[in-house]
């Protein structure tokens, strides 16, 4: 099997420092990936003449051409309308992060880059070109339908190692905070994710987000809200952050819409919204002590007038726990959290923080007699450490 079929394809990197280059190109050689290395963006362009590189791992900051430029003169040209560029900006200034979107950047890293997210990231979207390329190539040629089914599944199987490539590394920690969770499609992929974004005022924002609909189409969404919320998250305050996030889903022209709960902490204090997913827990083990229900509709769905924002301190045997409606609906109604809720936080008498595996068996052994699972199920735990 070549290094392109397992998710190492060719990368070029840009960076005008050239201890930043060659860092970065030596972690992406270790793994197996093709690299190429330019110096600033007038000479990535002249490299990209010749070469169609999987992934550009682009600087904001350069000389002669910065990172936006480089990608504005990509993405008129035919070759390289669709190259996935990861921008890698010195912080994570709205400014910058919304510049790079708007040029047609896929995705972004804020330096200093942990090697071990750059990995992820570059093969995450390595996979997912590949992907695209073995669907597009497959849908040009006929096959029959023992072959046909075979791709099908093997992009299925691919798409699904993206969309987990997306999802943070789980059970983490950001001082006294725990997070953990767990996404569990009902196909190979679906429409619920969680992120875990860091604010320059040294909060800490944890999002679960379920879009509406299942499979493949549902996932591609997901990751484009994912980004878009990323970058409002940096300029806005968690309310207005999801406001935009629905002026932008309105106005894009998919008619897709995502329900949303967002946690902003710092230490202990919590803020939380709710854009139509069933009511967060905050509180013990068996009861919460606030339940925080949905103050507006799913960004997408029609236009909102405000979220509320609920505001507390949670304290150190209290739990929040946010779960999508995959996790409600089936034992009874979307807000109903009480059958479920107890349940996974069972888990806690076993370790804490669960780990996403952990609290994947609990998920599964709630769907035991009932037939399967009809719907993504998607649960997302924060917690104090002891």
């Amino acid at each position: 099997m070549s290094s392109r079929a397992e998710g190492f394809g060719t990368v070029l990197v840009v960076d005008d420092e050239e201890f930043n280059r060659e860092l970065y190109g030596t972690i992406l050689r270790s793994l197996g990936h093709d690299v190429s290395l330019a110096s600033d963006g007038l000479e990535a362009l002249a490299i990209l003449e010749t070469t169609a590189p999987d992934v550009v791992l682009l600087d904001y900051r350069m000389p002669l051409l910065e990172g936006p430029g480089v990608i504005r003169h990509m993405r008129a040209t035919e070759k390289h309308v669709d190259t996935p560029v990861i921008m890698l900006t010195a912080s994570a200034e709205s400014h910058q992060i919304a510049a790079a979107f708007d040029a047609g950047a896929d995705d972004y890293l804020v330096k200093p880059v942990d090697p071990r997210i750059l990995a992820a990231r570059v093969r995450a979207t390595v996979v997912s070109r590949e992907s695209t390329r073995r669907a597009t190539e497959a849908a040009k040629r006929e096959v029959d339908g023992r072959a046909l089914h075979e791709e099908m599944l093997s992009d299925l199987q691919d798409a699904r190692a993206v969309q987990r490539a997306q999802l943070p590394g789980l059970p983490t920690t950001r001082g006294q905070v725990w997070f953990s969770g767990s996404v569990e499609p009902c196909g190979n992929v679906g429409g619920d994710l969680i992120d875990i974004v860091d604010l320059d005022d040294g909060a800490t924002v944890a999002v679960l987000m379920d879009v509406a609909g299942h499979g493949t189409g549902a996932a591609l969404v997901a990751s484009a809200v994912r980004s878009h919320l990323r970058s409002l998250l940096t300029s806005h305050d968690l309310a207005a952050a999801l406001h935009q996030l629905g002026r932008r889903l309105s106005t894009d022209g998919a008619g897709r819409h995502a329900c949303v709960a967002a946690v902003r902490m710092r230490g202990a204090s919590y803020a939380i919204v709710n854009a139509g997913l069933p009511p967060v827990w905050v509180g013990g083990r068996s009861e919460p002590r606030v339940t925080v229900t949905s103050s507006g509709p799913p960004p997408g769905l029609f236009e909102a007038k405000g979220y509320r924002v609920e505001e507390g301190t949670l304290q150190p045997d209290e739990v929040i726990v946010v779960v999508s409606d995959g996790l409600t609906e089936p034992f009874g109604f979307m807000d109903d959290v009480s059958a479920t809720v107890p349940s996974l936080l069972r888990s806690l008498d076993d370790e804490t923080p669960p780990t996403p595996r952990l609290l994947a068996e609990r998920v599964r052994a709630l769907f035991l007699g009932k037939g399967g699972q009809p719907d993504d199920a998607t649960s997302l735990l924060i917690g104090l450490r002891s």
